[in-house]
């Protein structure tokens, strides 16, 4: 049976494509404390630290949501068979992401809308798929919400990154040329339950997901956190934020918002599956409790 969480009206199922480790704390996050992880070991490892080898298990994380009628997917991982080498565990991926996919939606023309809250290699990687040899959207019927900010930033750096060009061709590019892509600045209205808040700093684009539904709420954070620790210490920045001042600016936003609206927050990264909710705790925030899925 598929497992969910119910915002108000609103289902929202987590769908895993990929976990492991690649990073290591002090290169996640290179302004972090290992002494303050060390004294968190308890909860931290070995879920979201391991303490023997410095290393922070990520995952990578889509959402399914079915809101007024329609079906959205939320961020689009690694994709299967994407040229990757910066990232060896990306490099040419192969799983059965689609397969479970299918298995939650039916069909994949059965998704009007795909969300994503940035533009980087585990966010857009199934926006297409390998078919006769070109990359071609995975969704034919969907309209592709992508953040402005970051489709001028990538197209106006193509040939100065080749990583970056290679994703920005391969999965971004096709749903442009089909014209299924839809662009958005600041805040964007999804449907009545939906809306797109920025939050830049990670990327110049980069965004959250804000679902209200019948007096509940959920924030599907993107990237603004990679680990809990940045919950407690906001201010620890990562290695692949574009702008670290702006980002930890976004990142104590978000946080004060989920926490002040007692929201569930919808990580893309984090080592366990469901939601949480979060307190404020000194100059940071802790978890409140953690939002189990249920069954449907």
């Amino acid at each position: 049976m598929p497992h969910l969480l119910r915002v108000g009206e609103v289902d929202i199922v987590p769908l895993l494509e990929w976990q492991g480790t690649f990073i290591t704390r002090g290169t996640l996050l290179p302004s972090s404390d290992a002494g303050e992880w060390s004294d968190n070991a308890s909860w931290l490892d070995p879920t979201f630290w391991s303490a023997q080898t410095d290393g922070v298990p990520l995952y990578s994380r889509s959402y399914v949501i079915r809101s007024d009628g329609q079906l959205i997917l939320v961020d689009t991982g690694i994709g299967n068979g994407k040229n990757r080498p910066q990232v060896p565990p990306f490099n040419g991926l192969d799983t059965d992401y689609l397969s479970r996919l299918r298995d939650e939606i039916g069909d994949v023309e059965a998704v009007d809308a795909v969300i994503n809250t940035h533009i980087h290699q585990d966010h857009v990687g199934w926006n297409t798929r390998l078919v006769d040899g070109q990359w071609r959207p995975t969704f034919p019927r969907a309209t592709y919400l992508l953040p402005d900010a970051d489709y001028e930033e990538w197209n106006r750096s193509r040939g100065s990154d080749s990583g970056a060009d290679e994703v920005f061709l391969d999965s971004v590019l096709p749903v442009v040329d089909t014209r299924q892509a839809s662009f958005y600045t600041g805040e964007r209205v999804v449907d009545q339950n939906i809306t797109i808040v920025p939050a830049p700093g990670h990327s110049p684009g980069s965004s959250v997901v804000m679902i209200v539904s019948a007096g509940e709420s959920a924030v599907i954070t993107g990237d603004i956190v990679h680990t809990p620790m940045q919950l407690a210490h906001p201010e620890q920045h990562m290695v692949f934020d574009a702008d670290p001042v702006r980002a930890v600016s976004s990142r104590r936003t978000v946080l004060a918002a989920v926490a002040d609206a007692g929201s569930i927050m919808l990580p893309a990264h984090f080592g366990r599956t469901g939601g949480l909710r979060l307190t404020r705790d000194g100059s940071g925030f802790s978890i409140a409790e953690w939002v189990p899925l249920t069954a449907e």
